[in-house]
């Protein structure tokens, strides 16, 4: 139903992407310094078959201690 809406990323998109933000901002200004690096991820169309995330985590496929929390 999503490409039949008038603004189907305003709020899945649109409030994903400012969760991210949000958070990325709050580290800085917390002047946080984490042990090891951060990534920060946005995907898109992920209703055409997560085709970009599963892409990513191929890649990590065989790392050792990665730890991926994800939100949605």
């Amino acid at each position: 139903m999503w490409p039949f809406l008038p603004a189907p990323g305003a709020d899945d998109d649109g409030s994903g992407s400012v969760t991210i933000l949000e958070n990325y901002r709050a580290l800085l200004a917390a002047d946080f310094h984490p042990e090891r690096s951060l990534e920060f991820h946005w995907y898109s169309a992920e209703e055409g078959g997560l085709l970009g995330s599963q892409a990513v985590a191929k890649a990590y496929e065989g790392r050792v201690n990665v730890n991926v929390p994800a939100t949605n």
